[in-house]
């Protein structure tokens, strides 16, 4: 649909005195029916005014029939007027017409028939059917540690006693605490530690589900009743460690419908592709490149 504002801001906000070509035909383009009863309501030298122009007028903002009616002939004069000047065939408008063409086969063809996760069920219930075990998202705990450094492969038997005896020190410290935070643990991991001959470290891990960390590492930690508070010592190939649960995500399952509206952007766009890749293969269209030419522009610059 045009839009006379548009029209009027061009026709009289521009500055541009470049030469405009001479061109063969300069008639006025009839603008065609909208629909097959889009009555005729004024005709402007024999080029037909139509109720659809009127009507888009009043939805635009006209006070009423008689201004939207007077604006739409007042479009026909001044698209008259430029095509008399050969404004109808500038590159501007074959482009901004190219332009058009486009976005209404796009709205038309793809969007109209696109619109919603239910115009797209059978491709997205495949996409959840092949991604079933992401789409529910498991519990993910956030921890951190103290670890009394004990390697397995050069801890002696006596260092492991030793090693065992301050991760459970620490452990009775804060093991009825709550509400405990990273520094919490690893402030009492140092004062224990402190002149016991011991190394000890601390780290934190980012969420994570119960798999995605070391065994001995996840039972502890997913043994902890509640954010806040820590585990009994565990046991790992580098160590004993006194874990923390200190944050995470609980275990979420997701409806169909929940789904379907997260993957449905997504999901369009990549089908939108398809569509006008079937379409470039069905018109049969030759594309050739020409190398030179590209490199020549890419050397240009911007």
């Amino acid at each position: 649909m045009r839009r006379l504002s548009f029209l009027l801001l061009v026709a009289c906000g521009s500055r541009d005195e470049r030469p405009v070509a001479v061109v063969e035909s300069t008639a006025p383009i009839a603008t065609p029916a909208a629909t097959p009863d889009d009555a005729v309501v004024a005709t402007v030298d024999g080029i037909p005014v139509r109720a659809s122009c009127v009507t888009g007028q009043l939805h635009r903002g006209a006070r009423d029939r008689k201004l939207a009616l007077d604006e739409c002939i007042q479009f026909e004069l001044l698209a008259a007027e430029a095509a008399r000047r050969g404004l109808a065939t500038a590159p501007e408008v074959t482009e901004a017409t190219k332009q058009a063409a486009v976005s209404l086969l796009v709205a038309r063809e793809f969007e109209a028939k696109h619109q919603t996760p239910d115009d797209m069920r059978q491709l997205i219930d495949a996409a959840i059917a092949r991604n079933r075990d992401q789409v529910d998202r498991p519990e993910l705990r956030a921890s951190s540690f103290v670890r009394v450094e004990a390697p397995q492969k050069t801890t002696t038997a006596e260092q492991e006693v030793k090693a065992k005896a301050l991760a459970d020190a620490i452990y009775a410290a804060l093991a009825t605490e709550t509400g405990l935070f990273p520094n919490h643990l690893a402030e009492t991991g140092k004062r224990l530690a402190a002149g016991t001959g011991l190394t000890i470290s601390d780290s934190s891990f980012r969420a994570s589900t119960r798999e995605g960390v070391v065994a001995a590492y996840g039972e502890a930690l997913f043994s902890i009743p509640e954010v806040g508070r820590v585990a009994k010592p565990a046991r790992t190939e580098w160590g004993w460690d006194v874990i923390l649960w200190s944050g995470g995500f609980p275990a979420q399952k997701f409806t169909r419908e929940e789904i379907a509206t997260q993957m449905f952007p997504e999901a369009r766009r990549a089908l939108f592709q398809r569509w006008s890749l079937q379409l470039v293969r069905a018109s049969g269209a030759k594309i050739e490149i020409d190398p030179g030419a590209l490199q020549a522009l890419d050397e240009a610059g911007p």
